[in-house]
């Protein structure tokens, strides 16, 4: 499994940052995870609504500093 740290981007570079690991995930067929700080609810929305429209199955696990969001390698909802 690929990690991917996106604490200390704000978006837009949250979200561009977000598609490219992800893309490079899903080209080495690896699941990969996000972290992201959990006050950022601008990009954790954006990365949401991607995931979902793009029907990719993620969980989404929460701590007391931050959001961890599993992506699952090319797993379709």
């Amino acid at each position: 499994m690929k990690n991917s740290d996106l604490r200390c981007y704000h978006c837009p570079e949250l979200f561009v940052r977000f598609k490219l690991a992800l893309m490079a995930a899903q080209a080495e067929q690896q699941d990969i995870a996000f972290m992201l700080k959990g006050d950022d609810l601008q990009g954790i929305s954006d990365i949401k609504r991607y995931l979902t429209k793009q029907k990719l199955a993620f969980t989404v696990t929460s701590t007391a500093e931050q959001l961890i969001i599993t992506v699952e390698r090319e797993t379709r909802v």
